[in-house]
């Protein structure tokens, strides 16, 4: 009866706990992906009025001809989106914000955010379906490029980190031995 549960870990994983050591460009792009979906996903549900706490963006408006300002239809309050995909994202990482890999998460998350942002902003100026297929392909490579230059950036930073190792070891045997 003890060994009945021996593998269950290997099969009863969350989907979060392949990706919970964050340090691979992988996982990288699945939390700035995810960090962009929640702010479209809250943007698109505040705007076809699915949420109670927020609204339409009641600044979006169109001019008239002769310069009055006329209702334009419920606008994308994204700024919302940004703030509720930001306390959902971040809300355990912030408490932990000394270690590299947790500043490195957040980084990834601001940029999915930023870039869902983006999509959703211009995406509101015009609605076409076609344009919305346009919008995913635009989140999709623009995180893509994003992650991949955090990650040559972290690689760039491991790799001067090594060097100086190495320099400071090569120093400390040469006047080791010097003094033999």
């Amino acid at each position: 009866m003890r060994n009945k549960y021996k593998y269950q870990k290997a099969f009863n994983n969350p989907a979060g706990s392949i990706l919970s050591d964050g340090d691979i460009r992988e996982a990288a792009f699945v939390y700035a992906s995810t960090a962009a979906g929640v702010v479209y996903a809250v943007t698109q549900a505040c705007s076809m009025g699915a949420l109670l706490q927020c609204s339409c963006d009641h600044n979006k408006r169109d001019h008239t001809s002769d310069g009055e300002w006329e209702w334009g239809g419920c606008g994308d309050d994204v700024d919302y989106g940004y703030r509720k995909s930001r306390e959902f994202m971040d809300a355990r990482k912030r408490k932990r914000r000394g270690d590299f890999t947790t500043k490195i998460q957040l980084h990834n998350n601001k940029a999915g955010r930023v870039v869902g942002h983006m999509i959703v902003q211009s995406s509101s100026s015009s609605n076409s379906s076609s344009n919305s297929s346009k919008s995913i392909v635009v989140v999709v490579l623009v995180v893509a490029v994003v992650v991949v230059v955090v990650a040559v950036v972290v690689v760039v930073v491991v790799v001067v980190v090594v060097v100086v190792v190495v320099v400071v070891v090569v120093v400390v045997v040469v006047v080791v031995v010097a003094n033999i």
